[in-house]
């Protein structure tokens, strides 16, 4: 009587084959994945001086372009640094 297949030992050309590992090019699952970190830059001091060549409106502008602060806020800075 003959075993079913699913039951039939291995032959001798499987046993030989090299154990099956995990492919080290295999493509990762997108969870397992992760995102790439970028470096926080070191905290700079800005110093803003009073002088008669530029306006509070440059001044604000410049605060907001560059730094993204509210013109509120660039107002504010102005007007302190101005006193």
């Amino acid at each position: 009587m003959s075993e079913p297949p699913e039951l039939k030992s291995q032959s001798d050309s499987d046993a030989l084959a090299a154990p099956t590992s995990p492919n080290p090019k295999a493509k990762v699952s997108s969870s397992k994945r992760s995102k790439p970190k970028t470096k926080k830059l070191p905290p700079y001091n800005v110093i803003l001086l009073n002088d008669d060549d530029h306006s509070y409106e440059y001044v604000i502008t410049m605060l907001g372009e560059i730094f993204a602060h509210p013109p509120e806020l660039g107002y504010q800075m102005a007007k302190a640094v101005d006193k």
